[in-house]
């Protein structure tokens, strides 16, 4: 079930339980969608919350896409009384795990300003220069560093997936970080209006390329449906592209086959 659209007070005063479900793009919050699947909470990623806050803090300021995140920061987990004593242990509990869920919002963040820090490759890796630039900084230890960009922090292998995001394409804020987001494989889910209403488009090709041709039900219904010979093809069917050979209309098998033959 997808869950409506949160308002950026939602996020100050909400519970942190709710980092894991899958929401929508938030332009305040955009780290929500950089949180894992399957968070690991061990190691340096349990450690010194205050140094992941300074860590997420100094790279958001190197960033190299405009953000608004330096004004509007997730609650921390101290804000959730992790640290304090209570007189039953169910509080006690039930405040460790608020905190808990409180740190993927701040590691998230950390992740953040790892994927739009400058680097070379596509991916960042344990050589990317945020671990250089962060290590130069007094009182931080650079195997520290380096142990949080082998966490799912700085992870960005198969093993660390990641819930991804939900974007109304009709509210984009920023496509630059929705475009850091595909580069690095994090899912993504485009919303483009209701059904039977026009077809929205950003006229930004790299999200175009997404959009669905058409968004009446009985043609999307009909796009999915067995065709009833080996040659049909729904009629609101993408023109092949220039040069491809196939003919408009022209099934992809019918096409393979003719190909084929051209070739024997």
């Amino acid at each position: 079930m997808i869950q409506p659209e949160k308002t950026d007070d939602h996020w100050a005063h909400g519970d942190p339980g709710e980092y894991q479900y899958i929401g929508w793009f938030h332009e305040w919050h955009p780290q929500l969608a950089l949180i894992p699947q399957f968070p690991q909470f061990e190691g340096v990623v349990l450690n010194h919350w205050k140094s992941h806050y300074f860590i997420a803090k100094k790279l958001l300021q190197n960033a190299t896409v405009h953000q608004h995140i330096e004004a509007s920061w997730l609650p921390l987990p101290s804000n959730y009384g992790y640290r304090n004593n209570h007189k039953r242990a169910r509080w006690a509990l039930k405040c460790a795990e608020q905190s808990r869920n409180a740190f993927l919002g701040l590691l998230a963040t950390v992740t953040l300003g790892i994927v739009l820090f400058q680097r070379d490759t596509t991916f960042p890796s344990v050589t990317s220069p945020w671990i250089d630039y962060i290590s130069r900084f007094e009182g931080v230890d650079r195997a520290w560093v380096e142990d949080l960009a082998r966490s799912f922090v700085g992870d960005f292998s198969f093993a660390t997936t990641r819930i991804g995001t939900i974007v109304n394409m009709k509210k984009l804020p920023t496509w630059e970080i929705i475009w850091a987001f595909l580069c690095i494989d994090v899912p993504i889910w485009y919303f483009w209006g209701e059904l039977d209403s026009k077809p929205y488009r950003t006229k930004i090709r790299i999200f175009d390329n997404f959009a669905p041709p058409i968004m009446n039900q009985q043609e999307i219904d009909s796009y999915y449906t067995q065709p009833v010979s080996s040659a049909a093809q729904a009629h609101h069917a993408l023109i092949p592209s220039y040069g491809s050979g196939q003919q408009t209309g022209e099934h992809w098998k019918v096409f393979f086959e003719r190909d084929k033959e051209r070739h024997e």
